[in-house]
């Protein structure tokens, strides 16, 4: 328990207190600036009906969740008062799960805790104030919704991952609103604002067009893998063909920012590419300004630097169903990291501009995957598994640099390093280890008729694991891709 509360603790009060320094008046805001997007001023009894409302919007995914798991089988769905109550009563039940796949902890309650979030924003909370509401969710979920012992690390990626993701969510469901989408397309988007339009008063606000720049693609691609142990050589490997879809999102200008406004500037993209039981390629990655402000805007030359936060996701390499439980890849990694961000606009003439774009932070909670034949566990259900979660602290560093001559074509270079130290008694056989990811992403686009583009792909993917009295890990995942983009 005691390294529960210190987990929780730092990553909680250094939000908190971000949002209490930022929530003051540092910057001061354009007097005609839509407050949409702050919390409403009211009184305590409209705060307290409004929280009532978010708080029965919040169950609304927890029980079909359930009964969804209940339909497909899951025991653990089965909930009863006696696991209701065990739960409450016994605090010692909480625990670093690890046997859960990799994509459902760190994609799937980050989702679930954007709905949570998301039912605070358009109940009129404020972005700090929806945290209250994704821990609260993501609580009722593990205490009331699921048998097994509630999960220590699933209570922060949800509540803190599911801030990410319910402003993101958010947001894009005003865009999109704004922007004249159908309602049941906007649902879509952002399920528990259609809910809480559907059901109540509200009505989404129209703003001004936020959208600095969007891509779709399709694409495919052929991607090699592998993964050594130093006692076993090569656990596995993969080479072949596989299809891709990805998007990418740049919301506010992220040269000229300067503002207390989380989220006013943001970037999101994500990838999910597949060879169907085989291959797996997919990204969800997201940086985004607490705080910014820009010191430099001439003629020529644009820059924003701030606070920032970012969550990052990597899945990428072969994709087995086999020995290794559930869906699982070579390269493994996500990570909740807490920064500081410069990004530069250079026009280098009339018709070259050159971005560049600088990240380097704290990784408070990062979470990498460890298979190994001779280290085996037994999970709360009694099966025997080979593989289980690593969770750690660490610093991150990501950088991109952009080029776009004669606003044709766009040559992107991206680099993602991480360092990952464990936090000690998180993981069932590893106690304390060292692991670094490095990611090297190169893409070429030119525009080939209005917003239609081309464009080629190259990732260059590694992970090596050091774990004292654990044979060390070697991972290499690198792909090549050619897709069609749609511009936005």
């Amino acid at each position: 328990m005691k390294k529960l509360c210190s987990v929780i603790i730092l990553v909680f009060l250094i939000l908190a207190q971000a949002g209490s320094v930022f929530s003051q008046n540092i910057f001061s805001e354009p007097e005609n600036e839509i407050s949409w997007d702050l919390a409403v001023t009211r009184g305590f009894g409209s705060a307290l009906l409004h929280g009532l409302i978010a708080t029965a919007e919040l169950m609304v995914p927890n029980y079909a969740l359930m009964y969804f798991n209940q339909l497909y089988g899951f025991y653990w769905a089965h909930v009863s008062f006696d696991s209701i109550r065990e739960n409450l009563a016994i605090p010692g039940r909480w625990y670093w799960e690890y046997g859960d796949a990799f994509i459902t902890n760190q994609v799937g309650h980050p989702y679930q805790g954007g709905l949570y979030v998301s039912a605070g924003r358009v109940n009129g909370f404020g972005f700090y104030e929806s945290l209250f509401f994704g821990l609260l969710g993501s609580y009722h979920y593990e205490v009331f919704s699921a048998t097994i012992s509630p999960g220590v690390n699933d209570l922060i990626y949800t509540s803190v991952g599911g801030l990410v993701y319910g402003e993101i969510l958010y947001r894009m469901y005003i865009e999109a609103h704004s922007r004249g989408v159908p309602a049941f397309l906007t649902f879509l988007i952002n399920p528990i604002a259609g809910l809480h339009r559907l059901i109540t008063p509200w009505e989404p606000p129209y703003t001004a067009s936020s959208l600095h720049y969007m891509r779709f693609s399709l694409g495919s691609g052929y991607g090699h893998t592998s993964y050594k142990i130093d006692t076993h050589g090569d656990r596995f490997s993969f080479d072949g063909f596989f299809g891709n879809l990805a998007l990418k999102i740049i919301y506010g200008d992220p040269f000229q920012q300067e503002t207390n406004r989380p989220y006013r500037h943001f970037e999101f993209q994500v990838g999910v590419g597949m060879n169907p039981g085989n291959y797996s390629d997919y990204r969800f990655t997201s940086d985004a300004y607490l705080m910014s402000f820009s010191p430099i805007q001439t003629e020529r030359s644009k820059l924003s630097t701030g606070l920032s936060f970012s969550m990052d996701y990597f899945q990428l390499g072969e994709f087995t169903l086999g020995e290794f439980g559930p869906p699982d890849s070579t390269i493994n990694h996500a990570s909740l990291t807490l920064g500081w961000s410069v990004k530069n606009q250079f026009q280098l003439s009339d018709n070259i501009i050159l971005e560049s774009k600088y990240l380097l932070g704290i990784n408070l909670l990062g979470v990498s995957q460890f298979n190994h034949p001779d280290i085996p566990w037994v999970t709360q259900a009694g099966i025997l598994r080979h593989e289980f979660k690593n969770y750690g602290y660490g610093l991150t560093s990501r950088g991109s640099l952009t080029l776009i001559p004669f606003h044709q074509s766009r040559f992107e270079i991206d680099l993602y390093h991480y360092a990952m130290w464990t936090y000690p008694g998180t993981s069932p056989r590893i106690d304390s280890g060292f692991i670094f990811w490095q990611f090297i992403e190169i893409s070429y686009i030119y525009n080939i008729y209005r917003n239609i583009s081309l464009g080629v792909n190259c990732l260059l993917s590694l992970e090596l694991g050091f774990f004292p009295g654990v044979p060390d890990t070697s991972k290499v995942n690198n792909s090549f891709k050619l897709f069609m983009a749609w511009n936005f």
